[in-house]
């Protein structure tokens, strides 16, 4: 059973981290904790007059942004029910989840706002442009005039840490997310995540991932799936990390720029990016021979055939003499590999070119 509670520790986070840089839309200018922290209460306003109740559901489309997060974020504290839709979904698909949800408001980015058909969403009852956080759909005119924008609302401005409240008002059994599936066989099914599911995410990374205060984190991974919600934003948030957003999965030169540009500490990432990076930009510097002691020694290739090679996030595995062998990454850094494996030292792969703890900020000095 979890005793601790999602919306006071989002808001303790806020209070505990005030002046550190939160989300910046990589390469613009950051929000820091404090103007995430206003930005929310102002949100929060708008809820109430929109008369958003504990479990409304709200829906997010779009790329990933600091204005997601922020929406994501003053959702859940709200004590309403944040439904996240990928941005590559169709218009069909969007509406067809916004209807599915019973959802009431959507942020949407402002070019699938255009594409959407707001009188096909039978609940819905205020669209907000994500872009700019300005009201482009209401079926209530009155609400429609109340409706200020974040400039335009100076009491929020200079709101102080003290100031920044939340009522708890969800148990752990609550839902706070409906995540929707890319629908490979049929229609997205959603999947609904209770307080207590994305707690659960919280408290084995707190354990285990120990990312440091004000560490900066590269997201790029859709933040509508759980995995990047949870491990690029939720837990990174509550570490005073300055989470810089990507809008897509980059291409591996973007991506090479960026991590030489940024020199983050955390990266999310997923394999099929990595074996592009590793085909594009390192297989030809493993693949060539130190100096000439190793391309003439006769046992250099029969020892390793190219074939048998398998790279891995930990090291590399290589097949010698019908054995195989792995090498952790501490091995390699450290020299133990050809002790410990009796491979003479001009045969290890991790030389002077290539170390695994550093291999990503080499890729991207060698990019340029």
């Amino acid at each position: 059973m979890i005793d601790e509670k999602l919306i006071p520790y989002l808001v303790s986070s806020i209070q505990e981290f005030w002046e550190l840089p939160a989300f910046t839309d990589y390469p613009g200018t950051a929000l820091s904790y404090k103007d995430v922290g206003r930005r929310m209460m102002w949100l929060h306003r708008r809820f109430a007059e929109a008369g958003v109740q504990k479990g409304t559901k709200i829906a997010l489309a779009g790329k990933n942004c600091s204005n997601w997060a922020l929406v994501w974020i003053s959702s859940v504290t709200y004590g309403a029910t944040i439904v996240p839709i990928l941005a590559n979904f169709s218009p069909e698909d969007t509406q067809h989840i916004v209807n599915h949800s019973d959802a009431e408001l959507l942020f949407v980015s402002k070019d699938k706002y255009d594409s959407l058909d707001c009188e096909e969403m039978r609940k819905l009852r205020f669209v907000v442009i994500l872009d700019d956080l300005s009201l482009a759909y209401c079926k209530d005119e009155g609400a429609k005039a109340k409706y200020l924008s974040y400039t335009d609302s100076d009491e929020f401005h200079n709101l102080d840490k003290g100031e920044i409240k939340a009522e708890d008002k969800c148990d752990n059994e609550d839902i706070a997310a409906i995540i929707y599936t890319s629908g490979t066989t049929g229609f997205s099914k959603g999947v609904m995540l209770p307080h207590r599911s994305l707690l659960a995410n919280l408290i084995v990374a707190r354990e285990n991932l120990l990312f440091n205060v004000g560490a900066k984190v590269l997201a790029f991974l859709p933040l509508a799936h759980a995995y990047a919600c949870s491990f690029d934003l939720l837990y990174p948030f509550t570490r005073g990390n300055h989470i810089n957003f990507l809008d897509r999965i980059p291409a591996p030169k973007i991506l090479l720029a960026g991590l030489k540009d940024l020199k983050p500490e955390v990266v999310l990432t997923v394999p099929l990016l990595i074996e592009k990076i590793y085909k594009k930009q390192l297989q030809a510097t493993i693949d060539t021979p130190k100096n000439a002691t190793d391309a003439e020694d006769p046992h250099f290739e029969q020892d390793y055939p190219e074939e048998d090679s398998r790279q891995t996030a930990g090291g590399l595995w290589r097949q010698c003499e019908g054995t195989h062998h792995r090498w952790s990454a501490d091995e390699c850094r450290s020299g133990a590999v050809h002790e410990k494996d009796q491979v003479p030292l001009h045969h290890r792969i991790w030389d002077d070119r290539v170390r695994p703890p550093d291999i990503l900020c080499q890729l991207a000095d060698s990019s340029s």
